[in-house]
């Protein structure tokens, strides 16, 4: 898939013992960002004032945001871990773990070299901000392009596609080697491509089928190569092991895997040669994707070739496969074409959006799709004013001329960001982007990633099997969440709060303090006891970043808080009353740098399933609390009550 067009373009005390009570529920940490639901909380006010539209969000879409946005209130903290971009595998591990002085200091040099690109004036903790512009994602792997030239990627890399040198998964945003001037970006199912200002054509990841415009007996590279023989080829499109252009005469060109047809010659003969798609000039826009590729000619008529097993060639027919380019029934007056895994949709001048192809999820968005495919396109529901598409595996996003972000497919691990998990078969707007610019977006394996005009980076889903090393958010790796909200990549400029960045032992945002001293990562309860001194909601918003060293599964969604203790005594806490199992602990510290002790640990030890501890606690001392979950626990309410 590509992108190389986006639209134009915020302490405790030294002394401080903190608890964090870990109650059993992992999203505590990354759901209760205060400045994140702030902004979910003033979207909920002007869906209000606009709930006599009804094309903006259907009744349960509104309860759906509503629930997700009650649920996460000011007892909500986020977590995090880091403030840069890795640039080798041994430093995502750093930067995971923040281990030691040094990763630290060298974790605050790289956010500030980040003002290398004078960005017009747009100031971040006192200097200029290389922001991301351009995002391409694919399958388990997400790329982002800055305004210097530089790109970050991060996900899945067994193949090299992070490009960082090493066949490492990437957790969090990691420097790709040697590319400082891109200017086009494009991910695949297992390699990537840019190009530079000069024209040249660098690839990494996977070569198995020559798709790098290498001899597959190559094999990967983990860092770029030079393509020469693809020279010239702008409009990259990396597909899931082909990359397609478009040559300076306007001739489709595509290069790798072709066991359908999908290099458009007339064979189903691999070849890492750049060659013509047959008969295929004056194209405008070319597009690769599972098995199959689209191009748009500049008569704004739209041709398919590859797989069509699912009508995703959009002819009429059914066919099996298409070595050669076949027209799009009854389109015309296109601009713009954007592939899932085996549907297609066509963004027409006017504004109109039409999808063909697999229909599985509400993908194509329209009420009028038959069955389970349709052979020719049918128009989208109520997007009328499209002027950009974005495609994941099973879902489709349009950017309005009104700038409003409108989703609609399959959402069942909250890859639309509606902060509930369901699929849409009818696009329904993003409340979270409401109030913000959304520059760029790009959609991959069940997941979504947008780019704001900030340069903040979100985002919200799980990734193919529930693999949320995609989202970026600095989750523990052996139990990550589905996010069912969009939430920030953690490391990437402008960092504007805390949220998965709670356990760095640093002040990211500049605000408040560092880690669980700073509300968005944990709320504070001050010195209360009593009955259901706080009560929530896990909504799906919330991550995993604390694992407790009781039971055999700590691994689920968490809530995170501080705690003064008002006198020298033995209190209680329990989780009684609460609407799913938890896990309750309390920890010293958030800092995991600082190798901060678990004080006390309880896992579901009542008769209902609720947990319940003694703590022995100093007068004036402050301690962290987290309520967790076990991974399968779901969503529910939480109680916590302390009592001496």
């Amino acid at each position: 898939m590509s992108d190389s067009n986006p639209l134009p373009e915020r302490g405790v005390s030294a002394r401080m013992t903190t608890l964090l009570l870990l109650v059993g529920l992992v999203g505590t940490i990354s759901t209760g960002c205060d400045s994140l639901y702030r902004d979910l909380d003033e979207v909920e006010l002007r869906e209000a004032d606009a709930a006599s539209d009804a094309d903006v969000l259907d009744t349960g879409d509104t309860a759906d945001v509503a629930d997700a946005v009650d649920a996460v209130d000011a007892d909500e903290p986020s977590d995090a871990t880091d403030t840069i971009e890795p640039t080798d595998a041994a430093d995502v591990a750093d930067a995971t773990d923040a281990s030691d002085a040094s990763d630290t200091a060298d974790v605050a040099r790289d956010a500030d070299a980040q003002s290398s690109c004078d960005a017009g004036g747009d100031i971040c903790d006192g200097g200029d901000i290389d922001k991301i512009i351009d995002l391409d994602s694919y399958a388990r792997t997400t790329c982002g392009r800055r305004q210097s030239g530089s790109v970050v990627c991060w996900g899945e890399g067994s193949n090299g596609q992070i490009g960082h040198g090493s066949r490492d998964d990437a957790p969090l945003p990691t420097e790709v080697v040697g590319i400082s001037d891109a200017q086009e970006l494009t991910v695949g199912a297992n390699h990537s491509c840019v190009v530079d200002s000069a024209g040249a054509v660098f690839c990494w990841g996977d070569n198995a089928h020559g798709q790098l415009g290498l001899p597959s007996s190559v094999g990967e590279s983990p860092t770029p190569v030079e393509i020469t023989a693809a020279a010239g080829v702008t409009d990259l499109s990396a597909g899931s092991g082909f990359t397609c252009g478009i040559d300076a005469a306007g001739q489709a060109v595509c290069w790798g895997r072709n066991n359908d047809g999908q290099l458009g010659r007339g064979t189903t003969s691999a070849s890492e040669a750049r060659g013509p798609v047959s008969g295929l000039t004056d194209v405008v826009d070319v597009e690769a994707s599972e098995q199959f590729a689209c191009a748009v000619k500049s008569d704004g008529t739209v041709w398919c070739w590859g797989l069509d097993g699912d009508a995703q060639l959009g002819n009429g027919t059914n066919q099996g496969t298409t070595s050669t380019p076949t027209q799009v029934v009854g389109l015309a007056d296109v601009e713009e074409i954007s592939l899932n895994s085996k549907t297609g949709c066509a963004r027409q001048q006017s504004g109109a959006v039409w999808c063909w192809g697999e229909t599985w999820g509400g993908v194509t968005g329209s009420s009028s799709a038959p069955g389970d495919e349709t052979h020719v396109p049918v128009q989208t529901d109520i997007i009328d004013d499209a002027e950009k598409l974005f495609s994941g595996s099973y879902h489709n996003c349009a950017l309005r001329a009104s700038g409003e972000l409108w989703c609609w497919g399959k959402g069942g691990v909250g890859e639309l960001g509606l902060g509930s998990a369901a699929d849409k078969p009818a696009p329904v707007q993003i409340p979270f982007y409401v109030g913000k610019t959304v520059v760029d977006a790009s959609g991959g394996g069940a997941f979504t990633c947008v780019v704001v005009d900030t340069g903040r980076v979100y985002c919200s889903g799980a990734g193919e099997s529930l693999d949320a090393r995609v989202l970026g958010d600095n989750q523990h790796p052996d139990g990550a969440q589905p996010r069912y909200a969009p939430t920030p990549v953690a490391t990437i400029a402008p960092i504007d709060d805390e949220l998965n960045l709670c356990r760095d032992g640093l002040d990211n945002d500049g605000q408040d303090g560092a880690d669980c001293a700073d509300p968005d990562c944990a709320s504070d309860l001050g010195s209360t006891v009593g009955q259901s001194v706080t009560t929530g909601f896990f909504s799906g918003a919330e991550g995993n970043h604390f694992v407790g060293s009781c039971g055999t599964d700590t691994n689920g969604r968490e809530r995170v808080f501080t705690w003064t203790a008002p006198s020298t005594a033995e209190y209680t806490l329990t989780t009684e009353g609460s609407g799913l199992s938890t896990v309750l602990y309390v920890l010293d510290t958030c800092d995991e740098s600082a190798a901060g002790a678990e004080i006390a640990c309880d896992v579901a030890s009542a008769a209902d399933g609720r947990s319940s501890l003694t703590l022995s606690a100093t007068a004036g001392e402050t301690y962290v609390i987290v309520i967790d979950t076990p991974s399968n626990a779901g969503l529910g309410t939480y109680v916590l009550s302390i009592n001496d």
